[in-house]
């Protein structure tokens, strides 16, 4: 198992801090494949630069461990991870993990990110997408595995393929022919065309966005059930960790340095 562990539990952590957090490490899943600029299996990232900024301000060791997103939501929901990152909120995985809610919905202060997802298609297909109402679509819309676009797409009655894990096999097989049209995270996919001369060539995306999200750290019902105190924590710093003007100056050089 490949894990990057953030931070380390300081020295100087007071023993009362110790005390309330009988969790001394926390371990969060992500994706097993890149997802620019916000997850990043060989590099630092949005999201591991705001956990190794939130460690120390915690007084606990956060350890990320990267599986696929299936099996990332299952393990969460055993117990075996305390929680997973970057995750949007759908009815179906409350059963699964806890977000950060208020007043009964997810609490959007204290998301991790907001991002969203656009279609893609050959360059002279007629698919079309104006907001409300996809045209010209004849074949299947390729995505993620278990990636909340699937549910959106298929409550649109559209048949979907999402049995690739990587964007850049979407993209691969929507310049095959396999699939029609592309439905996958809007940074990620433009930053995949931008480097890939043959998808720069062939696909071009939609103007108007399938939807906009906010994206979550979830914890597992393990944790928030024995260390409630501690998983309002874990959240209110995600929250002030992203806007803190030296988590912006941090991503931006990460993201700056390649």
């Amino acid at each position: 198992m490949r894990m990057l562990i953030i931070g380390l539990l300081l020295a100087c952590t007071t023993a009362a801090t110790a005390a309330a957090t009988a969790w001394k490490t926390i371990t969060l899943c992500s994706e097993d494949q890149d997802n620019y600029p916000w997850i990043m299996q060989r590099r630092p990232s949005y999201i591991s630069v705001m956990l190794e900024m939130m460690a120390p301000r915690l007084g606990v060791r956060i350890e990320l461990v990267a599986k696929p997103w299936k099996r990332c939501l299952q393990e969460m929901q055993l117990g075996v991870v305390d929680g997973v990152v970057n995750s949007s909120f759908l009815p179906e995985r409350v059963p699964m993990g806890v977000y950060p809610m208020r007043d009964g919905q997810p609490d959007a202060r204290r998301r991790m990110l907001t991002n969203g997802y656009s279609l893609y298609k050959v360059r002279g297909s007629p698919v079309d997408w104006d907001g409300k109402h996809l045209t010209g679509l004849d074949g299947i819309v390729g995505a993620q595995t278990s990636f909340s676009i699937v549910d959106q797409l298929r409550a649109m009655k559209v048949k979907v393929d999402d049995s690739s894990k990587s964007g850049s096999d979407v993209l691969r097989n929507l310049v095959l022919g396999t699939f029609a049209a592309a439905a996958l995270p809007t940074v990620n996919a433009d930053r995949l065309i931008a480097d890939n001369p043959n998808f720069r060539a062939e696909v071009e995306k939609l103007p108007t966005p399938l939807v906009e999200k906010h994206y979550y750290l979830m914890l597992s019902r393990q944790l928030v059930t024995a260390q409630p105190q501690l998983a309002e924590r874990v959240w209110n710093e995600v929250e002030q960790v992203r806007e803190m003007p030296e988590f912006g100056r941090r991503v931006a050089q990460v993201l700056g340095g390649e």
